[in-house]
Formats: C-alpha cells, sequence, structure tokens
C-alpha cells in the first residue's frame, strides 16, 4: 500500500494511492470508523497499528474496486512531506557505506578510515520539508551545499534495545529523504553532524 501526505483546499490529508493513480482520501472514506483514520494524518495512522492498517487497506480495495467514489480527491492535491512534523528528530546513519567514505576522503584530501561502530547524528523536525520545496540557503552562512539521497525507514512499532532479529517486525513502510548537509559547517565543528546537517529545510 502507497501512503502520502497531501494539501488539498488549505487542509492535509492522509491518502492512499488508487490502482488508477488516484488519491483515496481515507478519513472520508472511514466515515468515523476508525479513531486513526478520522484524524486524517499518517502519524496518527501509523499509531493507530495493525487495525488500522488493515482498515485502510480494506477501504483501498473497496475504492479500487469502484466504491466510495465521494472520498476520491480531485487531481491536483500537492503532496507534501509524509510526516510534516514528526513527534521526535529523525535519526540518521552517517558513513555507512564504503563508496561515500571514499568519496568523503577525496574531496577533504585526507585518509578516513571505516568506522567500527555507526555514527549516528539526526535532523530536527524543522528540517523536514515537502516534495519541490525550497530548500532554504544562506550564503553567509554557508557556500557548499551537498546533498545525498537516502533510503528513509519509517517506524510503527516502538521499542528498546531491540534484537537485531526482531527489527523488521517494527518497521512500517519506507519513504525517500534528501539528505541536504551544509559542508563546511558540517567539517568546522569536527566531529558534530548536528549543526550542517540540521538547519531549516535540510
Amino acid at each position: 500500500m502507497r501512503l502520502a501526505t497531501v494539501e488539498i483546499d488549505g487542509r492535509q490529508a492522509c491518502v492512499a494511492m488508487m490502482a488508477d493513480g488516484q488519491m483515496l482520501d481515507l478519513a472520508a472514506a472511514s466515515d468515523g470508523a476508525d479513531t486513526a483514520l478520522q484524524a486524517g494524518t499518517l502519524q496518527a495512522l501509523i499509531a493507530g497499528g495493525p487495525s488500522a492498517w488493515g482498515m485502510a487497506r480494506a477501504l483501498l480495495d473497496r475504492a479500487n474496486a469502484g466504491e466510495l467514489p465521494k472520498a476520491v480527491l480531485p487531481g491536483g492535491a500537492q503532496i507534501v512531506a509524509p510526516i510534516p512534523r514528526p513527534h521526535k528528530n529523525v535519526f540518521c546513519v552517517g558513513r555507512n557505506y564504503a563508496e561515500h567514505i571514499a568519496e568523503g576522503a577525496r574531496a577533504q584530501n585526507t585518509a578516513i578510515a571505516v568506522t567500527e561502530v555507526p555514527v549516528y547524528f539526526t535532523k530536527p523536525p524543522t528540517a523536514v520539508i515537502g516534495t519541490g520545496a525550497y530548500i532554504p540557503y544562506w550564503p553567509a552562512l554557508s557556500t557548499s551545499i551537498d546533498y545525498e539521497v537516502e533510503l528513509a525507514v519509517i517506524i510503527g512499532k516502538g521499542g528498546i534495545n531491540i534484537p537485531r532479529d526482531q527489527a523488521m517486525d517494527h518497521i512500517f513502510g519506507y519513504t525517500i529523504l534528501n539528505d541536504v548537509t551544509a559542508r563546511d559547517l558540517q567539517r568546522r565543528h569536527g566531529g558534530q553532524y548536528f549543526k550542517g546537517k540540521g538547519l531549516d529545510g535540510f
């Protein structure tokens, strides 16, 4: 099931993508049957757990069968960030593949070794912007803006110190994330990535 958050007529809605490319407004389709869907946000749907997810799939099946025509959005809805304001920072793993480490070493003309443990950094909720949105740029602050396309994992089921063999049980889905970085700020702050990667809209 493909899900998105869209903006239409000044409001945001959580939608499921139909087989013909149209968008099903899940809140309108549920007609009060599920409070997680009625909230109209992807974050509420995720928090609703398996029962809400099952209801969303059932509604999508009905819409694809020609039912629920009133819940199908007209064309022109603008896709925004799937989760426009996450409750927590977006957690990221840096330097996690050899080719990128080698690229960084060449750019800095220095030897950079592969780390034995993961390098973590975060992006605050204010860093999140939507598809096609303008990325803020301050020439007085940085003259070396870079970007990397990343696979983002959306957590559905919470947990702490999750065993490796249970990790996949906690994944709700995936999306694409554009990791924007002010490289000069990142290098200026040494091993701390937050400043160079956590600016608004990054």
